[in-house]
């Protein structure tokens, strides 16, 4: 069989998109995307040998632009093709068992059965904790993909991260598969070739798959192109980069609990390092989700972060209430952190999250831009 190429497919599915009149989704954009109903669109198209895009050891990937290279790791993958989400919110209807693909969930659910089809080997990890998942398991395996290769995570770890991952490459970052955060929000994610960095989360991915009830590490290393961290690694990875700030932080977080009566918590020591960073001269900003769909306590949770940061001489401010701004990442002068944490507990030490620091000299820049866009349309508290 034949298969269009990643772009073409994404092409022939234009018309399934209406885009707002200010909408960008190249790298750096803030605009919206809304997705209708598309019918009976079958997203398992034949295959092609073909590699993945060339491009740098990093590329910076915002917004829409991840569906977009999220189906090119999927259908590309020639041998092995691991994905581990907190939720995939595919449709009901596309759920029933002969149910056809009508969003952008369903597509990629659809691609990871054909990669399956066409003989790669594909394993799967969800977290426990979303309704939607067990059926989207089920879903996976009456499309014949064995059940001793996609499963839910251990009971009372949850499995944050956001990962998919081929022997060509990988993405990693913010963007759950619901419709809305492929679509709607304002979403950072890293689509990484470095091969380095490719074996190591390789080697993440297998102890987690294996035991997902603990932490599994990653060593870091000093790679400049791409360290990356897992689960508890993330207050080390930022930490340093914190620390040698000379001009600039910026940072994204949909959430933020500092639990400021709790000065030994991870949280708290890195709020020190930005109060440390304001004083010997760093310009720090704040952006944090404001949107309607923010549950009340972490509505709460931002605001008094949002109070006990200014105090620090934090410049704060909050994204429009219409858009949610599930983005994560931290930008320097010259280094960026970027992965699935927010500011809280579990993003620094219980859940299972994963991300990439790095100096690429894309990457980098293409995260100020995209910070600054977000910036420009927000407000101070």
């Amino acid at each position: 069989m034949l298969r269009l190429p990643p772009a073409l497919f994404v092409l022939a599915l234009a018309q399934l998109v209406v885009v707002a009149p200010a909408c960008d989704t190249s790298v750096g954009a803030t605009g919206t995307v809304e997705v209708v109903d598309a019918g009976d669109v079958k997203a398992d198209i034949p295959v092609v040998d073909k590699d993945l895009p060339p491009g740098p050891p990093v590329e910076f990937v915002s917004n829409f632009t991840y569906y977009i290279r999220a189906v090119d790791v999927i259908q590309l993958a020639d041998e092995k093709l691991d994905i581990t989400q907190f939720e995939v919110m595919a449709s009901d209807a596309y759920l029933d068992i002969d149910g056809p693909a009508s969003t952008w969930v369903d597509k990629l659910v659809d691609e990871v059965i054909a990669a399956h089809k066409r003989g790669v080997v594909v394993r799967v990890l969800l977290d426990d904790e979303i309704a939607t998942n067990k059926r989207v398991i089920a879903k996976l395996k009456a499309g014949g993909i064995p059940g001793t290769q996609v499963k839910l995570d251990a009971a009372g770890k949850r499995t944050h991260l956001k990962f998919i991952f081929s022997e060509q490459g990988y993405l990693i970052g913010s963007t759950n598969w619901s419709n809305t955060s492929i679509s709607k929000n304002n979403e950072t994610n890293l689509l990484v070739r470095d091969e380095s960095a490719r074996t190591k989360m390789a080697a993440y991915f297998n102890k987690l798959f294996a035991k997902s009830s603990i932490a599994q590490t990653v060593t870091i290393g000093t790679s400049t192109a791409a360290a990356p961290y897992a689960d508890g690694g993330y207050a080390s990875a930022v930490g340093t980069v914190l620390d040698n700030a000379k001009t600039r932080i910026d940072i994204c977080t949909y959430s933020m609990n500092i639990d400021t009566g709790d000065k030994s918590s991870a949280v708290y020591k890195a709020v020190a390092k930005l109060e440390a960073a304001v004083k010997r001269g760093v310009k720090v900003r704040v952006i944090m989700d404001k949107s309607d769909y923010l549950e009340e306590d972490g509505a709460e949770y931002n605001n008094l972060a949002a109070a006990f940061l200014k105090t620090k001489g934090v410049e704060v401010r909050f994204d429009p209430l219409g858009i949610i701004t599930h983005a994560k990442f931290v930008v320097t002068d010259d280094t960026l952190v970027l992965g699935s944490n927010n500011w809280g507990y579990g993003g620094f030490i219980d859940y299972h999250e994963a991300g990439i620091r790095t100096n690429d000299a894309k990457a980098v820049p293409a995260a100020k831009k995209y910070y600054d866009g977000i910036w420009a349309q927000s407000t101070a508290p």
